[in-house]
């Protein structure tokens, strides 16, 4: 008798753990059916009161993240702003970038931070840019409303901060012939 209740239990056993790794397949399975963030994208960022204008961003596996910004604020930003903030002061600067981790939140859903090297000049603390990404059902549109941009002084203390939206599209890979 005892040998048949010992018997019967590894039989459940057995097949409960192959339901449980048939179940983590196909899990598995209709993730990778699922659109994903990984790839290249053109961005259109729009932070009230400046006008919008567009980042390129890759997503890659593991979960980083680059952004390249087409201009950056010159050092003298934190230290005389009246005399370097007019943009032809700083127009061509290509020196920003960002880098950071993105992690998946839920279906079609992600979080993003980024660390953003506002200038070339020694001690300052990154700025830092907090996303809830959304992709839509076809995985060529990413959207973020209501993102996070914070500025900090060289001595940690919040600078500036405010909210805006990002819509971004997807840049296909065009391999040659």
């Amino acid at each position: 008798m005892k040998k048949a209740v010992l018997l019967m239990a590894a039989l459940v056993s057995f097949l409960a753990f192959g339901s449980m790794s048939q179940a983590a397949a196909n899990a598995e399975e209709n993730q990778g059916s699922m659109p994903q963030i990984v790839g290249t994208w053109l961005m259109r960022v729009e932070f009230a009161p400046y006008p919008p204008f567009q980042v390129l961003q890759q997503f890659v596996p593991g979960g980083k993240t680059t952004l390249l910004l087409s201009f950056g604020v010159p050092p003298c930003a934190l230290t005389t702003p009246p005399t370097c903030m007019t943009p032809d002061y700083w127009s061509g600067d290509t020196r920003v970038g960002c880098m950071g981790d993105w992690t998946p939140r839920g279906r079609r859903q992600f979080d993003v931070t980024m660390y953003c090297l506002p200038h070339q000049g020694d001690g300052y603390v990154p700025d830092r840019l907090r996303l809830k990404m959304t992709l839509n059902r076809d995985g060529q549109v990413v959207t973020a409303k209501g993102f996070t941009y914070e500025w900090f002084n060289p001595d940690g203390t919040l600078l500036f901060g405010g909210q805006g939206d990002l819509t971004g599209k997807r840049l296909a890979h065009v391999p040659l012939p």
